[in-house]
């Protein structure tokens, strides 16, 4: 059994993926996401106020998609975090996509130069603002503007011992940790929780990003694999890999 710390909405296809391999997996509420209210008109004339719309996370796209779904401008350009969801888009509209090719993430667009400082940026997301991303559209004196979808509501205080039941009853393999955010909650409750402390010691971690591993790593949980992407691909690939070898999976 692997557990997979991600938004419930977005693990049925990993459980699908790994079911079909024969491997249980099962969803560990950790992060739940709050749809907040907003004005389709209000973003659709944001939309075509700025040269890129920049989608921070899948759920971002799942909740904007039925905007972005009827053109809203030819030359409407959007930025996303990695391949994956890219592909996506890619697949279902003609909007021009673009998307780090070597890393993933706010990093990736920094790294790879895809945010242009001659251009405009209307960033869709969370409540919860990226300091990164802002800060450095700011230094480059970038316009930009972000515009909130979703509240993250942090559950495993509220749920610690729904959690701490989930880790320790499951006969869990490991643990799969799909965002900064949920590695950072965790570690905040392994401080205060023994149980909790002693599993991701004890247990696999599987994180699908370099700065999910380093959050681990720098709290002294060194049981690590990291996945080369978040794709579900790249994700099952790793898992396929640790169920023919045993002793690394346990």
């Amino acid at each position: 059994m692997y557990l997979i710390a991600r938004v419930a909405e977005l693990t049925s296809k990993l459980i699908d993926s790994l079911a079909k391999e024969g491997i249980k997996s099962a969803c560990l509420p950790i992060l739940q996401l709050k749809p907040l209210e907003f004005n389709s008109q209000e973003l659709i004339k944001l939309i075509k106020a700025y040269d890129n719309l920049v989608l921070i996370s899948p759920s971002t796209i799942r909740m904007i998609n039925p905007i972005i779904a009827t053109p809203i401008k030819p030359d409407l350009k959007l930025l996303l975090m990695g391949k994956s969801s890219s592909s996506y888009l890619i697949n279902q509209y003609n909007y021009q996509v673009s998307y780090p090719i070597y890393t993933s993430g706010i990093q990736g667009l920094i790294n790879e130069q895809l945010i242009n400082s001659l251009q405009s940026y209307l960033i869709c997301g969370s409540t919860i603002i990226n300091q990164h991303l802002q800060n450095y559209l700011i230094q480059q004196n970038i316009r930009h503007h972000f515009y909130s979808l979703y509240q993250s509501i942090d559950l495993l205080e509220t749920n610690m011992a729904l959690v701490e039941q989930s880790l320790l009853t499951t006969n869990s393999k490991g643990i799969i940790i799909y965002t900064s955010q949920i590695a950072q909650s965790l570690v905040k409750c392994a401080k205060i929780n023994t149980q909790i402390n002693n599993y991701l010691h004890d247990n696999l971690i599987i994180t699908t990003h370099s700065k999910i591993s380093q959050v681990m790593l720098n709290n002294g949980f060194t049981q690590l694999i990291e996945t080369k992407s978040p794709s579900t691909q790249d994700v099952l690939d790793t898992i396929r890999k640790l169920e023919h070898e045993p002793d690394t999976a346990n």
